[in-house]
């Protein structure tokens, strides 16, 4: 995936989706399903994550928690 910088994907289902070494800063994901999503290496600075759906099989980049679900 390509630089995606700001991008709006709020209520967008990514489940499955490949996305590593994606540019997501400032992206807002608001209400989006990342069920066993692949993020590693992922850039998440500044995103938006209200209401996001993931679980144990998203693959988060290292080091990276999840900010809590509201």
């Amino acid at each position: 995936m390509g630089q995606s910088n700001g991008a709006d994907l709020t209520v967008t289902d990514l489940t499955g989706a490949i996305l590593t070494d994606a540019d997501l800063s400032c992206a807002v994901l608001g209400g989006t399903t990342l069920t066993g999503a692949d993020l590693t290496g992922v850039t998440l600075d500044g995103a938006t994550f209200v209401g996001v759906v993931w679980d144990a099989s998203t693959r988060r980049p290292n080091g990276y928690e999840p900010p809590p679900q509201p």
